[in-house]
């Protein structure tokens, strides 16, 4: 049964209009990320608040699960005590009139029914504006899951990742594409950035050779790989933050 439901931040109360969902591999673990969006309902105690329009409450940046399925998700609850977890990632944030952060996060996946989640989120996030300070939320809601799951390779920590019990994938040179992207980043020539990634994919055993050809921007990019490779790969896009330590490099595999 889908719920969008009602989410209640303090004593303002918002009607969910849209939900999603954002799922990625790395080494075989499902990494998640909530986005919910919420319209302003009732007017609070603490006066009008007409000019109150849209809500969201969403991650920045995909959280570990710790499983390697869907159905796996059932039953299981992650808890932010503060704003970030040990892996650095935040607890979520909220956006009203301005982007704030919450403070202290939990997430419990109620029931999985194929590719929709239930969920209950419940937390206290930053509300800075009109008498407001740091407010309780609370939602239960449903999200659906991608069909289709990518594969992310952070770099930052590792440059050889599993995609399957018998499949992994290897960075050769990411050497060569920081040196590149620190040369970019220093004369902002964004159209300029033209670099060859090499790569490998170990499937059964045998490796297969292949390589990513940047040319004229980090976003304009083709994939190949080795003709016999049984597996079907190509790079979709690059998320690099130097100063959030992170180098994703993201697959999608048929």
């Amino acid at each position: 049964m889908t719920i969008k439901g009602t989410l209640t931040l303090g004593d303002l109360i918002y009607d969910v209009y849209e939900t999603r969902a954002f799922v990625q591999k790395q080494n075989l673990e499902l990494y998640l990320s909530l986005d919910i969006y919420a319209s302003f309902r009732v007017k609070c105690k603490r006066g009008d608040k007409s000019y109150l329009s849209d809500l969201q409450l969403f991650h920045d940046r995909s959280f570990n699960t710790h499983v390697t399925s869907y159905q796996e998700l059932k039953g299981k609850k992650y808890v932010w005590e503060s704003e970030f977890n040990e892996d650095g990632i935040n607890a979520g944030c909220l956006n009203i009139v301005e982007y704030d952060s919450v403070m202290k996060s939990t997430i419990e996946i109620l029931d999985v029914n194929g590719n929709e989640l239930t969920v209950h989120w419940t937390g206290t996030g930053g509300v800075y504006f009109a008498g407001y300070g740091l407010e309780p939320f609370d939602i239960t809601f449903t999200v659906t899951l991608p069909e289709k799951v990518n594969y992310v390779i952070d770099a930052a920590k590792h440059t050889r990742v599993k995609l399957s019990e018998n499949t992994e994938l290897e960075l050769l040179n990411i050497d060569d594409f920081r040196k590149e992207s620190e040369r970019i980043d220093a004369t902002r020539e964004w159209d300029d950035f033209n670099t060859v990634l090499k790569f490998k994919v170990i499937h059964g055993g045998t490796e297969y050779p292949g390589e990513i050809v940047f040319k004229n921007g980090m976003k304009k990019f083709t994939t190949v790989l080795d003709d016999k490779c049984p597996i079907a790969l190509r790079l979709k896009d690059v998320n690099i933050h130097y100063t959030k330590e992170y180098e994703k490099f993201v697959f999608e595999m048929d």
